[in-house]
């Protein structure tokens, strides 16, 4: 029930595009991930995709790893895979895959997302737990980041009092 609203969310939060360029790289990144996975995070895979399903072929690297792992749809959701087919060959077949015309802006925004995520994959993610995992999980460099953005501000303030007393 959680996996299905959270997907949901997720796949509109993609379709909507209410990330900026590098949290839409993660975010896309995490389906293709998912798509190499079985199970609950598969599902997830699954579930995001039908909610930004019309969207994909604005990302055109990110759809050819979805159709390549589409046999693991069929599995699932038959239904899907015949939507991804049908889309995929009226949008993508005629394209060169190293063509200009393969390349998208959007395709930046995966690969400037994509950059800085090694820490950030489900590949970390323990194999054996029974959900998706904790955010922990999910990132692990969370804890890392917050403690040093709070560091970043509390040196800006103390800058900003010294140069008002200085």
């Amino acid at each position: 029930m959680y996996l299905t609203k959270i997907a949901k969310l997720f796949g509109a939060i993609i379709k909507n595009r209410l990330l900026n360029n590098v949290l839409q790289g993660i975010a896309l990144k995490f389906v293709i991930e998912a798509f190499r996975r079985d199970g609950k995070r598969l599902m997830f895979g699954i579930i995001v995709v039908k909610e930004f399903l019309e969207c994909l072929p604005e990302f055109p690297k990110q759809f050819q790893e979805i159709y390549h792992n589409r046999e693991k749809i069929l599995q699932k959701d038959p239904e899907l895979y015949q939507r991804i087919e049908v889309l995929y060959k009226q949008t993508m077949h005629n394209m060169e895959p190293d063509t200009e015309a393969a390349s998208s802006s959007n395709e930046d925004v995966f690969n400037e997302g994509s950059q800085n995520i090694s820490a950030i994959s489900f590949n970390e993610v323990e194999e054996n737990k029974g959900g998706l995992g904790t955010d922990t999980d999910m990132f692990p460099n969370f804890d890392q980041a917050k403690k040093e953005a709070e560091m970043k501000k509390e040196m800006a303030a103390r800058g900003n009092r010294l140069e008002t007393t200085g």
